[in-house]
């Protein structure tokens, strides 16, 4: 109160299909197209993304996916919005085959020469073609250099929920059950089409999928050092809502919040749903 705070940085976390309208270009924006070569100094067979990045590693702001296929020639191609200024052009591949593109993954950028960083790039009305990105590119000692893939790592919480003394045809008829890494912790009745904007990740199953069951296993993929709300609901009354009374929930972490630290590494729960 009464005082001024400063360096409060904010980080938004963005499905990379969802910017640009998935990777094309920048919603009604005149577009030029940028493509070319990947060349790939290191075994690998997957996905990969190339990408336009700010100058202080920001963004991606345009960018398109590309497959690899060991022994095949790679190529990426993307749309970007024009006259975009001096950017950095980067291309990544999933490494650690964790199905997303992340800090710790390979990367690299547009080269004119090989071993040779020909960033920035500078988008304006015309297409750049031909324009090579090499992954990893390698330094004077020979190791790989990193170049600034800015954004949020990811970890996983896995593990198992199950219904307290019984199996899930203890629950009424109908029952849909949901866990869910909420972004805060509900205190009263919730509709479950807000998970959408909620929460990091929701593993559901119908009815038809917890008959004659006594477990399920989820796996939710989440901000690594983030605190996050794990909890478990059964949508008994079949209304879309759920945290409510008479409905069973279960929480994961230490206490009845339901508060995890998400640390820097995947871990692994057990939910037990119960009614309070």
């Amino acid at each position: 109160e009464d005082s001024t705070t400063g360096g409060v940085d904010i980080t938004i976390l963005v499905d990379v299909d969802e910017l640009s309208g998935g990777g094309s270009g920048g919603g009604g924006c005149s577009e030029v197209n940028l493509n070319g070569p990947v060349t790939l100094n290191t075994s690998y067979a997957g996905m990969g993304y190339a990408m336009l990045l700010g100058l202080d590693g920001s963004g991606p702001y345009d960018g398109g996916f590309f497959s690899v296929t060991e022994g095949s020639p790679t190529t990426y191609s993307f749309d970007a919005c024009a006259n975009s200024g001096n950017l950095q052009l980067i291309g990544a591949i999933d490494s650690n085959q964790n199905n997303l593109i992340d800090p710790a993954d390979l990367s690299g950028p547009y080269v004119y020469a090989p071993n040779s960083n020909g960033n920035p790039v500078t988008v304006s009305t015309f297409n750049l073609d031909g324009y090579e990105i090499q992954i990893p590119l390698l330094g004077e000692d020979g190791e790989p250099e990193s170049y600034g893939i800015n954004v949020v790592p990811f970890v996983t919480l896995t593990g198992v929920v199950t219904v307290e003394d019984g199996t899930f045809d203890s629950l009424d008829a109908g029952s849909s059950v949901y866990v869910a890494a909420l972004k805060y912790r509900p205190l009263t009745g919730v509709a479950v089409s807000t998970f959408a904007s909620d929460a990091y990740d929701v593993d559901s199953w119908t009815w038809a999928e917890l008959t004659g069951q006594s477990s399920k296993t989820f796996s939710l993929i989440v901000p690594a050092n983030q605190q996050v709300y794990l909890w478990a609901y059964a949508d008994e009354d079949v209304n879309g809502a759920v945290n409510e009374t008479g409905e069973a929930v279960a929480s994961g972490g230490t206490n009845d919040n339901g508060g995890i630290n998400t640390g820097t590494s995947d871990s692994s729960w057990s939910l037990s749903l119960m009614y309070n």
